[in-house]
């Protein structure tokens, strides 16, 4: 954060997170738990630099990434995943005042 964001003296910052941090397996709360732990890390690093934070959701996957030797679960596992975290989002941006950005849904 300190050398690749804050020494840039952002007024706005956008996140976008989860895709690694789902571990592209079905939910755990302990996921859940770490998810909510780091972007709110994030969020308060931000603002106390001054930013405001648009806190994006993690996108959805389309297929089992075959890149990733330790995928499990199937893709609607993977999306279910993807939208828990995605809930938590919508939780800390009403929680912690910042605007929320939906990714994860096509419109």
């Amino acid at each position: 954060m300190t050398n690749d964001c804050l020494r840039f003296k952002p007024t706005i910052a956008t996140t976008c997170y989860g895709m690694n941090d789902h571990e592209y397996r079905p939910y755990e709360n302990r996921i859940g738990v770490t998810y909510c732990e780091n972007s709110l890390a994030i969020i308060e690093a931000f603002r106390s630099h001054g930013a405001r934070v648009v806190l994006g959701s993690p996108g959805c996957v389309g297929k089992m990434p075959s890149w990733v030797k330790t995928a499990s679960g199937t893709v609607d596992d993977l999306n279910l995943s993807l939208c828990t975290l995605r809930n938590l989002d919508i939780e800390m941006a009403a929680r912690e005042g910042v605007t929320f950005a939906d990714v994860f849904w096509r419109w």
